[in-house]
Order: C-alpha cells, then structure tokens, then sequence
C-alpha cells in the first residue's frame, strides 16, 4: 500500500480566464514540482486530463498502468482514490499543487486537502468576461450565457470565503501585474519560495489552447491585458454587461486594493 498522498504545497483558486492555467504551467518543472490542472480531487474520479498531465511530466510509474486514470477503482473515500493513483505519481516530486476554478471543488479542496498555501489569481472582470464570451464562441457554445454568468459568480464567491477565513497563507495575486511584470512574477516566486520556471505554454494542447500558446509566441505576454474595447460587437458586450451587473456583489474579489 503506498504511503498517504501528503498535503499540496499549494491551491491556486481562481475564477475563470483568470490566466490560472499559464500560472499553473510556469510552477510545473517535472520531476521535482508539478500543478495539475482541474484535478477535482475531492470527487473521487479523474478525468482522462489528469492522465495526460502526469504522462507529459514523466510521473506514472512504469508499474502503475496509465489506463487506471481512465476508469480508476471505485472509492466511496476520494482520499483513498488519491492514495492509490496520485501518491506513487507524486511521492518524487519535492513541490505539487493544484489549480481549481469549479467553486465547489476550490471549497472541498481547500477544506480536505489542507493546502500548505493559497493563491487566489484574479482578472478585471470585463476582460475575463468577454475572454470567456469568446472562449464559448470557439468551441462551439457547448454552455449557455445563463451557465457561464452562474458558475462565474460562484467562483467568485468562493474566492472572497478563502479570502476572508485564510487558515493558511494566502495572497491575491492579479493578472493584469503578473503577466506585465517580471519584477511581481519573481517576487511572487520568492513567496513561494517555488521558481517559476516552467514553460508559460506547457499542455495547452491538452486543454485545446494551441490558439492561446500561438497568439502569446509560448511565452509571458501581457498581450490580453486591456484588449477587450466595447462598441464592436453587440452580443459580447451585451454578455460583458449581464455578467457583470450579476458578480456586481462579488466586485470587491477583483477590484479592492487593485494595483496600478
């Protein structure tokens, strides 16, 4: 039986087209430190993704069959699972974490996973909204605006309760400052005291984002930053608008203390 799959160096919570997944690439430098994307550890069953993550880092023994991740056992106890999928994986690694933007899996794995630390990454809310309105539109609207607006909020939502009821190190980090500057992405290295290393592009072609590594050349770009200009198409700015009269409650996560 392998040893217990021992605590996350860190939880990276964010609402989504926060820039979450480029922060989750630059932290992953495998062998030694991995953060695996959307794992949803807390429900007890991993998507092919989470497979394909640790293949590409070299992390699935060769005695442990990679098709195990596909249609693991089943374990009414996700500690269990984690036990006997991710610890072998993870057991060589010196630092791993993991990135969640479902609101209910940032809740559970905050309170189940006990996250040595906590970075909660936020973006101005118009340009993540028309980030997500453009998202939707290339994959061929598989969510509805309804959807997209809800699960939004209730990201967000969960972001301001780890903010307000830290019980480990916490920091809010923006996008706008980490992809504009190498002096804040450092500085946030040292407070990590976890190099950011790692390649900006890293499995984007998991997550069908050759177009994102494309337009940024793979690398840290503040390119997106200030992109969105309403007055050019209707129906995105009419979604940028309904989406932020909903979070208007939860503007605070983003915008309070906002540096320049």
């Amino acid at each position: 039986m392998p040893d217990q799959l021992r605590a996350p160096d860190l939880l990276i919570a964010s609402h989504g087209r926060s820039g979450s997944t480029l922060l989750a690439a630059l932290l992953t430098s495998p062998p030694h430190r991995i953060v695996l994307n959307e794992p949803g550890i807390p429900r007890a069953v991993y998507g092919t993704h989470v497979r394909q993550q640790l293949q590409a880092a070299g992390l699935i023994p060769e005695a442990r069959p990679a098709h195990l991740f596909d249609n693991p056992p089943q374990h009414s106890d996700p500690t269990e699972l984690a036990t006997e999928l991710l610890a072998p994986c993870l057991s060589q690694c010196q630092r791993w974490g993991i990135k969640e933007v479902n609101p209910d899996w940032i809740r559970a794995s905050a309170a189940t996973l006990a996250p040595r630390q906590i970075l909660i990454l936020v973006r101005d809310l118009a340009e993540s909204a028309a980030s997500l309105y453009l998202k939707n539109k290339r994959e061929g609207e598989p969510r509805s605006a309804d959807w997209l607006i809800e699960r939004f909020r209730t990201s967000l939502e969960a972001l301001a309760e780890l903010l307000e009821s830290p019980a480990v190190p916490t920091r809010r980090v923006w996008y706008h400052q980490f992809v504009a500057s190498e002096a804040a992405r450092d500085e946030l290295a040292d407070w990590l005291d976890w190099p950011l290393d790692g390649t900006p592009d890293r499995n984007f072609d998991i997550y069908n984002r050759a177009h994102e590594s494309a337009a940024h050349a793979g690398r840290v770009s503040s390119r997106s930053v200030g992109r969105y200009q309403p007055g050019h198409d209707a129906q995105l700015d009419a979604f940028v608008e309904q989406l932020l009269a909903a979070t208007e409650p939860q503007r605070a996560i983003t915008h309070a203390d906002r540096p320049d």
